[in-house]
């Protein structure tokens, strides 16, 4: 007959901790009021567009066409507005700009949580 495998799977001792520790949440907040600062710094035709993109998820097509500009003038309004986030004004690199945690960190702060 048919042997039924075993539905039991041994967990390993030393589980992983789901809650990030303070220091990482201290870490993560700082970078998030860089981020929020950046954006402030950033003209406006650069912050709508890289918001666009980031939040909204708009295809350059569009963010062109809501602007009124170029195709190719999206494309790098937003390309430089990340340069612009991730890169303090001293040159010193401050924060990886990563487009899912910035998408997360502003809808947590704008209270839009899913």
């Amino acid at each position: 007959g048919l042997r039924r495998k075993s539905r039991q799977v041994p967990l390993p001792m030393e589980l992983p901790d789901p809650q990030a520790s303070p220091y990482t949440q201290a870490e993560q907040k700082e970078e998030f009021r860089a981020l929020l600062a950046g954006l402030q710094e950033l003209p406006e035709i650069d912050r709508a567009a890289l918001l666009m993109r980031a939040l909204d998820g708009m295809a350059y097509e569009e963010i062109s066409r809501a602007l009124s500009i170029s195709l190719s003038s999206a494309k790098v309004k937003i390309h430089r507005a990340r340069l612009a986030l991730a890169q303090g004004e001293d040159g010193k690199w401050r924060v990886e700009f990563n487009e899912t945690w910035a998408k997360e960190g502003i809808k947590t702060l704008a209270g839009i949580r899913k």
